[in-house]
């Protein structure tokens, strides 16, 4: 009863620990770039006597066959994961697979033992930064109409001017090249910037929910519609 498991991230062998977790993701210890970072977790059984376990705790709770709900908090810097309630994570084994935004995690999948009522079982997760960078140029050789909502006081990002924001060492490269895809998209469909950051529901939609979680809390643009030559 009351089994649960935590995740432990480390960098350079050291724990690195998880100073917030909300809807957007987490934000990890001393980041410069202290914006959400979205976090995967794929989660099954290992052995056969667990998927038997799993499949009858889904039988019990109505659950579809792909379907185990895991509660999830933060513990001491580290993610802590529980049954939905006392009785419906079983002890046994069970493989992870793990991803982060802008992190490299292991390709493989991790080992994880629950013992019977055991609270404290750990994984630990070895990340490292992403080694990308983005070398945005000089803004007078950029599209004029592009220009034009990059450098206008209403735009900004972090509470940033947009050209502070992509000179900032501090901001993540995948941030700086989705903001300039964005940009890209909008003159392409000639479209205003917040309508494709809230409605658009191209493949470009799922960067910026990664990126922009809540768009209109973290970014502000000029409302510039882009107009066909």
């Amino acid at each position: 009863m009351n089994e649960a498991f935590q995740l432990r991230l480390r960098r350079n062998g050291r724990t690195w620990p998880i100073d917030a977790f909300g809807r957007d993701g987490i934000v990890l210890s001393n980041e410069r770039d202290a914006f959400p970072r979205t976090v995967t977790v794929e989660f099954d059984a290992r052995s056969e006597v667990t998927r038997y376990r799993m499949n009858r705790i889904r039988q019990l709770k109505g659950w579809q066959g792909w379907q185990f709900n895991l509660k999830v908090t933060l513990r001491d810097g580290m993610l802590s994961f529980a049954g939905d309630d006392q009785n419906s994570l079983p002890a046994g084994g069970y493989w992870l697979r793990v991803g982060i935004a802008d992190l490299k995690t292991p390709n493989g999948r991790l080992k994880l033992d629950i013992k019977d009522n055991q609270t404290d079982a750990r994984v630990d997760v070895d990340v490292a930064a992403d080694s990308r960078t983005v070398v945005v140029t000089a803004f007078e050789k950029f599209d004029p109409q592009i220009r034009t909502v990059l450098e206008s006081p209403q735009s900004s990002l972090d509470g940033q001017s947009i050209e502070q924001w992509l000179s900032s060492r501090d901001t993540r490269p995948n941030r700086k090249a989705c903001l300039l895809n964005l940009m890209a998209r909008a003159l392409q469909r000639r479209s205003p910037i917040w309508k494709i950051l809230l409605r658009d529901r191209c493949n470009y939609r799922r960067c910026c929910k990664s990126m922009f979680p809540s768009a209109i809390g973290h970014c502000r643009f000029q409302k510039t519609t882009f107009s066909a030559n």
